[in-house]
């Protein structure tokens, strides 16, 4: 009687996967699964680094002069570049650029926010949120 159980079980098994088209199936859905899983683990990551770097800048803040250096576009939205320097050490950073409202030109100074342990985390001034 036992063993006819096991036979059942092993049956069972075997004939899940019995035409190859039943085994590409279940592979195709748990490969669906894991893509699935690992995006939301991206979208989470991404989220957790921005709420980070914002929450170090906030507590970390200095208020700083850059100079804009160039003015660039990704995908048709304007931005510019800036320079500044923290002990000695250049630092770079980019904001948006809006051509029918802004007059800056390379060579002018802009307002800027860096975080004191990673300068390398800045915001201008206009696009830093309290």
């Amino acid at each position: 009687m036992v063993m006819n159980k096991n036979k059942k079980q092993s049956n069972r098994s075997t004939k899940e996967c019995s035409t190859p088209k039943n085994c590409q199936g279940k592979k195709y859905e748990a490969v669906l699964w894991l893509g699935g899983i690992a995006c939301w683990i991206f979208v989470f990551y991404l989220l957790i680094g921005a709420t980070h770097k914002k929450h170090s800048l906030d507590k970390n803040r200095v208020r700083s002069k850059a100079i804009v250096d160039d003015f660039f576009s990704i995908r048709y939205t304007d931005f510019f570049g800036y320079h500044f320097w923290v002990d000695g050490k250049e630092y770079q950073g980019s904001g948006w650029y809006y051509p029918e409202s802004d007059t800056l030109s390379v060579g002018d100074t802009v307002i800027i926010y860096y975080d004191s342990t990673n300068p390398d985390n800045n915001k201008l001034e206009r696009e830093y949120t309290w």
